[in-house]
Order: C-alpha cells, then sequence, then structure tokens
C-alpha cells in the first residue's frame, strides 16, 4: 500500500511571515518519522511563505492574465523550488531517496480544473523505488 503524504505550507514554513521562513526543525522531526515508518509514500507540499506572497503580491491566483505576472510567475516558482529544495534535503539527510517533480512539467489546468495529467513519470521514478515529492501550489 502507498500513502500519500501532504506536508501543508503553514506547517513547514512560516506562512503569514511575509519573509520565506523555513520550519526546518519541524521538517526534520517530518522526515525521521518517515524514515522509521517504513512505508511507501508520495510527498505533496504545499508553498507557504515561499509561493503564497509572491503570488498574490502578482496576481496569480487568477491565472495569467498580463505580460507584468511573467517575472512574479518567475519569482514565484524559484522561490518555490528554494523550499522544495529545503524540504528533499530534510529528507535525503535521513537516507530517504527522494526526488522532485514540478507539477507545471505533468499538469496543465483550465479555470484552476485539471485538463491533463501526464503520470508516466511518476510511474518511472517509483518503479526505480524513488520516492518522489510533488509541490502543489494552492
Amino acid at each position: 500500500m502507498m500513502y500519500l503524504i501532504k506536508f501543508g505550507g503553514s506547517v513547514i514554513t512560516e506562512k503569514s511571515n511575509k519573509n520565506a521562513v523555513f520550519k526546518k526543525s519541524i521538517m526534520d522531526k517530518l522526515a525521521e518519522s518517515l524514515a522509521s515508518a517504513g512505508k511507501e509514500y508520495v510527498i505533496v507540499h504545499g508553498a507557504g511563505s515561499f509561493g503564497h506572497v509572491l503570488a498574490k503580491k502578482h496576481d496569480l491566483n487568477n491565472g495569467f492574465q498580463s505580460d507584468k505576472q511573467r517575472i512574479g510567475f518567475s519569482m514565484t516558482q524559484t522561490k518555490v523550488q528554494q523550499l522544495n529544495t529545503y524540504v528533499l534535503q530534510s529528507l535525503q539527510k535521513q537516507g530517504l531517496p527522494t526526488v522532485s517533480i514540478p507539477p507545471h512539467a505533468t499538469i496543465s489546468l483550465n479555470n484552476h480544473v485539471e485538463n491533463e495529467f501526464q503520470k508516466e513519470i511518476y510511474n518511472k521514478y517509483l518503479s526505480k523505488g524513488l520516492d518522489y515529492i510533488k509541490k502543489i501550489q494552492k
């Protein structure tokens, strides 16, 4: 049996903080718990203060509406990737073979509704014994 585990953005970051603040000690404890569980899982995590502050500033929650949003999208994606790296490092420090699959590479939405989902890459990683993290921004 495989488990889906979501680390909410407010659990692993100071979500209300305007600065991107990672709760490293909490993530390290979560990683330690996962390592000792001996289960198969897929991890999903939120963006917290690494994504929501910039997404709101550049009005990204309402979809692409103007060329001005491009830099905001780029900056938001960079910050969320930084958070994802921190999460990966915590998990790998516990000996967990995790990789990251960004959702924008496999999922397309139309008005916040799934339009297309390419699951092949997920199955490829799982078949090699690698757990993966799927970043989700809401």
